[in-house]
């Protein structure tokens, strides 16, 4: 291959090591339990907290389950994004 003026090897794939050694297989099983154990806690919340909220907002406003749904999780969904244009 080609070498540049500083010994470096040029073209050619790079790679970042052997993953067999770093134990990534052994890591998958932590990992998939961790995104599951998330994803529990995620319905929890929205379960006990969100729901209710949203029950009761959408009573005081008169609104359809159906429209204060995808109203408030639409608003929910797109906050973080908000937020982030409006402290810019």
């Amino acid at each position: 291959g080609t070498v540049d003026e500083h010994g470096r090897q040029l073209g050619g794939s790079v790679s970042c090591g052997d993953p067999e050694a770093l134990g990534s297989k052994a890591l998958v099983l932590p990992y998939l339990l961790i995104v599951l154990y998330a994803f529990l806690g995620l319905a929890v919340v929205c379960d006990e907290y969100f729901e209710p909220a949203l029950q009761m907002i959408s009573m005081r406003l008169g609104l359809s389950d159906d429209v204060a749904g995808a109203t408030f999780m639409a608003a929910g969904s797109s906050a973080p994004e908000l937020f982030t244009s409006l402290s810019e």
